[in-house]
């Protein structure tokens, strides 16, 4: 077929593939032209995803003891034990029981605390803090002897000068555990995830 240019600003009779390799750039194809439906699968991997696009743990630790001191009062763990350590692009250890935010973006902190009182009506609280103030907090009352596990979440901004952590309250028992300690099954666990900027 013959290639015909009409008075119309269109161009017709050209076969498919018919245009030389090159002569297409971005500055030829029209503001969305393209969407999801023309990408085959598999066209897009992760180096054409932003930073933290879904999210990435940029760490996981906790205590590597169980707390069985201390009813009555806000225990802040020592994060000896790393199920993922400090990814350094994003934090760092903050003295021995928090973590240091060192790239500022949009962060979860997700805290993860198994519990135990044997006196019924025992209080549990948990609760997260950024920069030494209280970000979120949960709360609970077992009927006695039970095990039991708190998940609290905070999602916000942080700046390089902040730092998180997560606390622990048992109000009384003769036979408690402020927490759990951190192992393989992730008992108890603070987990810092990047959002993104």
């Amino acid at each position: 077929m013959a290639v015909v240019i009409n008075g119309s600003g269109t161009v017709t009779g050209i076969s498919v593939g018919g245009l030389p390799d090159g002569i297409v750039d971005s500055g030829t194809l029209a503001t969305n032209s393209v969407d999801s439906a023309e990408l085959v699968d598999g066209s897009i991997d992760t180096s054409h995803i932003g930073s933290g696009v879904g999210g990435r743990c940029v760490y996981s630790g906790w205590d590597n003891a169980h707390k069985q001191t201390g009813a009555g009062g806000w225990k802040i763990p020592t994060l000896n034990y790393h199920y993922q350590n400090f990814d350094t692009d994003y934090c760092s250890a903050y003295s021995t029981n928090g973590i240091q935010c060192d790239k500022a973006g949009h962060y979860m902190v997700r805290l993860r605390v198994m519990m135990l009182t044997d006196t019924s009506g025992g209080e549990f609280q948990t609760k997260i803090l950024v920069s030494g103030s209280q970000a979120g907090l949960a709360y609970d009352c077992t009927p006695g002897s039970k095990w039991q596990t708190q998940t609290l979440i905070w999602v916000g901004a942080l700046t390089t000068s902040d730092y998180v952590q997560g606390a622990a309250f048992v109000n009384s028992g003769s036979s408690y555990f402020v927490w759990h300690q951190a192992s393989g099954p992730r008992y108890s666990a603070i987990d810092l995830i990047y959002l993104g900027n």
